[in-house]
């Protein structure tokens, strides 16, 4: 299941999207360890092959740049860690902590099996409980409602996220951030069908570029249309 080290060390796109997690010295180096071995007692053997995988060592070619990249991440996360997340007294959100590094911007998506937006929104999630929007609340209900509705999210890519607006989930404004204009939201819904395809709020197109599914076992699932993932 791994490719080979040399193909590797000369292209690190062969990683795959595996590179897009780990750094692709890491993965090199891991694979340098591993590629050798038929057999490992657990967890006797555990310290020996990561201590192997992290021990400094002065690298050559395209391990020299990999090593160099690795270490020039590790520097942007000491300076952001160092920044800290609160400023001037004010404790932000994690959501706005600078101490986050991701390469890739990453959404929340709620994921619900049905809605009414009738008299009174109610929603059924994907255990079947519900919950009815109050159109009056205090600060409690709110939070209530929030965390309701937090505990049904998952965190995905922003790129295999469904397409949705402020505007397709205003029903969401009292409890969820969706953003300052109505454009794409920070914050994405979508429902979940019996086939566990994931389908847009109003019917709205979900994704032009992946066919978007939710599995209670498998996870949340993007496969490209016309083509494998």
């Amino acid at each position: 299941m791994a490719p080979d080290l040399t193909d590797v060390i000369q292209d690190k796109t062969l990683f795959g999207k595996s590179a897009r997690v780990y750094s692709p010295y890491i993965l090199c180096r891991t694979l340098s360890v591993w590629q050798n071995i038929s057999s490992l007692m657990l967890p006797d053997d555990i310290r020996s092959m990561l201590e192997e995988t992290y021990e400094d060592r002065l690298e050559q070619g395209n391990l020299a740049l990999y090593k160099r990249e690795t270490e020039q991440k590790r520097e942007t996360l000491s300076s952001l860690a160092l920044t800290g997340i609160s400023r001037g007294g004010i404790t932000l959100p994690e959501s706005k902590a600078s101490t986050r590094y991701a390469e890739t911007e990453s959404v929340q998506v709620l994921l619900i099996k049905k809605i009414g937006l009738a008299n009174e929104t109610q929603i059924q999630f994907l255990d079947d409980s519900r919950l009815v929007l109050p159109r009056h609340f205090d600060r409690a209900e709110r939070r209530r409602v929030t965390a309701k509705l937090l505990d049904n999210t998952v965190m995905v890519p922003e790129y295999l996220a469904p397409q949705s607006t402020k505007i397709q989930l205003k029903w969401l404004e009292d409890y969820i951030y969706l953003g300052d204009e109505d454009e794409e939201s920070p914050f994405r819904a979508a429902l979940v069908e019996d086939s566990n395809e994931l389908q847009g709020i109003g019917y709205a197109e979900i994704s032009d570029k992946y066919i978007l599914n939710y599995d209670s076992r498998l996870g949340y699932r993007a496969e490209k249309k016309g083509k494998d993932k």
